[in-house]
């Protein structure tokens, strides 16, 4: 129990120390990086997060830091919060499959972490389970057989709310002012390319009924290489026509939006995207062509991971499954969530 732990965990500060400088310099990332500041609850989240001292005591290992990219950046500075709060000890983990006592920075050479949370995108090959009674929690990738916690966003989730957002606000009564739906499915979406587009593409046809399914176009480009396909799928398009674009990332959104304006087509447009990361923030609040996003919040994960690894650790059953709060964000409310957003 927990509740034994307090010796434990006043040995193993120095590894805190150590690893929290490391993240510091991993989550500044390079210069000119942004990442949000404010963390209001925007009405989403349950108030209050984790339990002031609630983990005292509790290890908890985190896996994939050194390859962390601006996503898992936002996730890592968000447990470092919340295990703050709680008074957890958090240290930077080798692998789960390879994890012995001692495996984890600065941690006590006889102890293995009690929650080992794994930020990886995928499990590598013919990975094990950790060594019992170290407890798994996964972010944003399925559970596997280990008896994990997968904690993560349902991103089909997130693309029926923005395709029934976005075919609303195109829609005329009962009829549907879309010409064409163009959906940007790039690869490596969290939570799944597949899903998202399976998302997008439900949430559109229910808000948007009469748009005939043939009007429908899959465009599988990295924002790199979006501007050749987005080309492509505009052919054939009366410079008039109204043309839809749902994004399952912001990258590649952005990527689009600048190639249909230097095509010239910006007047027949509407953007829609799911990310809600910063590099959109502009063009959510000040482009009139970007009608809504989903805010996926990967900032605000550790509310989650956090609470859940101290009720695994005091032997609480949890889901299998828990799913990460999405929230649609426009012009209207976007400096509510973020007030770091600039002027437009």
């Amino acid at each position: 129990m927990m509740s034994k732990r307090p010796a434990v965990a006043r040995s193993l500060a120095p590894g805190l120390a150590g690893l929290a400088l490391a993240l510091a310099t991993l989550l500044s990332g390079p210069a000119g990086a942004q990442t949000p500041s404010s963390r209001p609850d925007g009405g989403v989240l349950p108030a209050g997060g984790v339990a002031p001292g609630s983990g005292a005591g509790l290890v908890l290992g985190v896996v994939g830091a050194q390859d962390a990219g601006p996503w898992e950046r936002l996730v890592i500075g968000s447990i470092m919060d919340e295990a703050a709060t709680a008074a957890a000890i958090v240290v930077d983990c080798e692998e789960p499959e390879a994890l012995t006592a001692g495996g984890c920075a600065g941690t006590d050479p006889d102890r293995l972490p009690d929650v080992v949370v794994d930020l990886r995108p995928t499990a590598p090959s013919g990975a094990t389970c950790p060594p019992s009674p170290t407890a798994l929690i996964v972010v944003d990738r399925p559970a596997g057989s280990c008896r994990a916690v997968s904690i993560g966003v349902d991103v089909g989730a997130a693309g029926r709310l923005l395709g029934q957002s976005v075919g609303e606000s195109v829609r005329s009564g009962d009829r549907c002012a879309a010409d064409r739906l163009i959906i940007l499915a790039p690869p490596g979406v969290v939570g799944g390319t597949d899903a998202a587009v399976a998302g997008l593409r439900e949430g559109f046809r229910a808000a948007c009924q009469t748009l005939a399914p043939d009007a429908i176009v899959e465009v599988d480009a990295a924002p790199d290489a979006i501007a050749a396909s987005l080309g492509s799928a505009l052919d054939g398009l009366a410079p008039a026509a109204r043309v839809v674009i749902l994004g399952a990332d912001d990258a590649v959104t952005l990527a689009a939006l600048a190639a249909v304006k230097a095509i010239g087509r910006p007047g027949a447009v509407t953007v829609g995207a799911i990310g809600g990361s910063q590099p959109a923030w502009a063009a959510i609040a000040c482009d009139p062509l970007w009608a809504a996003d989903v805010a996926l919040f990967p900032e605000r994960y550790g509310r989650i991971v956090v609470p859940a690894a101290v009720g695994i650790a005091s032997g609480e059953a949890l889901p299998s499954r828990l799913t990460t709060p999405i929230q649609i964000l426009d012009a209207t409310n976007i400096r509510s969530i973020y007030p770091d957003v600039p002027a437009c």
